[in-house]
């Protein structure tokens, strides 16, 4: 099997340098939230995001201002945050279906996870919380490098007495489901602690909230946001349904507070469990989220939130909104590791979830199987100081989008985003095309695709669409005739 062969090349020609980091590695915890909105955080400016513990870790770490997604949907964007490729080089272009629906969609079996490699070099793996890449046998966690298990498979469950797996089992749990994953994390970091072998532990904790449906929530979460008068803050829009847009607002901050208090709990734990020292927690979302932005509501699969229908055009369906909107592609992202990252450092280069693979095993002293062709880059020496900036220049984001259960693209949105420019083009719908200047405009409300002296700008930044689709052999390259892949 070819993951098999590349795990083993790996280890043994990275032994030397696993045996001399062996005594001094960081225990790490990932925390990959649900839909959080690059808004939905306080330390973002946003007054009416209450998470004084998400904050707390900003000021304790490093906070990454343009950390971005690859896609802004579900499944594709945690099998690029697992694997260092994207999404469809693993198999998975959209989010995958649950049921009889499901069949054959996953992350392929042969795809080498962080978990696959940490677990090789003599770490402790957990996932707890969501998967989301597949049902069968094959997509499973434990057969993706996870010891242990406990979460939900599909992308939606419960947010109450949740049905779980537990490896090979499946529990019944009472209460609610942020409380419920909270526990399993800090008895898990125990277990870790009592481990006669003594190994680093590597947990994986994915958040169900805040994505729908929001409610129930504990009483001290809503309790801020349980007000007749409460307005969302959020950009008017023509015909916006702002009684939804409110309603639902403050249903989405509550469950955010409801990782925070969380999150709170688990970094107390840490502290009292005397292992905060020696554990990194790197924090961050699977993409971002709208309500009422744009006029729309979800993330890169958007809907319009009007007062009116609107009607479908082309192969886009009535009140659908395929997007790359800024708060679809970006997440809210910190990473605290205590004597090697200052506290309260900010960072403005563009970063994307390929990044994490090759950045953790970076932390932990383990050297990147070149075999594997990694997307993502190393930033450790951004993380401390040691450079200013990456590699890259510039953002590649995709969507491979569907709105029924026939999983038919009708949409196939590529992006190229600079820190001046942003390219959409859509292969199936170019009626979608978009071409925004985010320097002058950062509201991404004039679409300049038609503005005659933008041509040079557009032609340029389709170049680099094109290089990337080429590269990594996007399959939407079969809607570009004369455009072979080279990879």
């Amino acid at each position: 099997m070819k993951k098999t062969a590349i795990l083993l090349i790996w280890f043994l020609a990275s032994l030397p340098t696993e045996l001399v980091y062996s005594t001094q590695q960081p225990n790490i915890l990932f925390i990959c939230t649900d839909d959080q909105a690059p808004w939905a955080l306080g330390a973002s400016g946003n007054k009416q995001a209450l998470t004084p513990n998400m904050d707390k870790l900003v000021s304790e770490g490093a906070y990454l201002e343009n950390a971005f997604v690859t896609t802004p949907v579900c499944s594709p964007s945690r099998a690029a945050t697992l694997t260092g490729l994207y999404g469809y080089e693993v198999g998975v272009r959209n989010w995958v279906q649950f049921g009889q629906n499901a069949k054959g969609q996953g992350i392929n079996p042969d795809s080498v996870t962080t978990a696959e490699l940490l677990k090789a070099a003599g770490y402790s793996t957990s996932l707890i919380g969501k998967w989301h890449l597949g049902e069968e046998e094959k997509h499973y966690p434990t057969n993706h490098g996870f010891d242990y298990f406990m979460g939900h498979i599909q992308g939606a469950f419960p947010v109450i007495n949740p049905h779980f797996y537990q490896n090979d089992k499946r529990i019944l749990l009472k209460g609610l489901t942020a409380d419920v994953l909270a526990d399993d994390v800090i008895a898990r970091m125990e277990s870790h602690i009592n481990d006669k072998q003594k190994r680093p532990f590597f947990i994986a904790w994915h958040t169900r909230a805040p994505h729908t449906k929001w409610l129930p929530v504990a009483p001290e979460d809503m309790a801020p946001y349980d007000k007749p008068d409460f307005r969302a803050d959020v950009p008017d829009y023509p015909d916006l349904d702002r009684e939804r847009v409110d309603q639902w607002m403050k249903q989405y901050l509550a469950s955010t507070r409801s990782v925070d208090r969380n999150l709170g709990r688990v970094m107390a734990a840490l502290e009292t469990k005397g292992i905060a020292d020696n554990t990194i927690v790197i924090y961050t979302s699977d993409h971002g989220y709208n309500i009422g932005h744009h006029g729309i509501w979800h993330k890169g699969n958007g809907i319009w939130i009007l007062k009116h229908t609107v009607p479908r055009k082309g192969n886009i369906g009535a009140n659908a909104r395929p997007n790359m909107w800024e708060n679809s592609i970006r997440v809210p992202t910190m990473v605290r590791w205590p004597g090697r990252i200052k506290p309260g450092v900010r960072i403005d280069a563009d970063t994307t979830n390929l990044d994490w693979l090759p950045t953790i095993l970076a932390m932990a002293g383990i050297e990147q199987p070149q075999a594997l062709g990694l997307r993502g880059e190393n930033l450790v020496p951004l993380l401390t100081g040691k450079k200013n900036d990456t590699q890259r220049d510039g953002v590649f984001s995709f969507l491979s989008f569907y709105e029924d259960y026939a999983y038919q693209f009708l949409s196939e949105l590529r992006m190229w985003r600079t820190d001046r420019w942003k390219l959409v083009r859509d292969f199936r719908n170019p009626h979608l095309d978009e071409l925004y200047d985010l320097k002058n405009d950062p509201g991404e409300s004039k679409n300049q695709i038609n503005n005659p002296k933008r041509k040079a700008i557009v032609d340029a930044l389709h170049a680099k669409i094109l290089h990337e689709m080429r590269d990594s052999n996007d399959p939407a390259l079969q809607y570009l005739p004369g455009v072979p892949a080279t990879r």
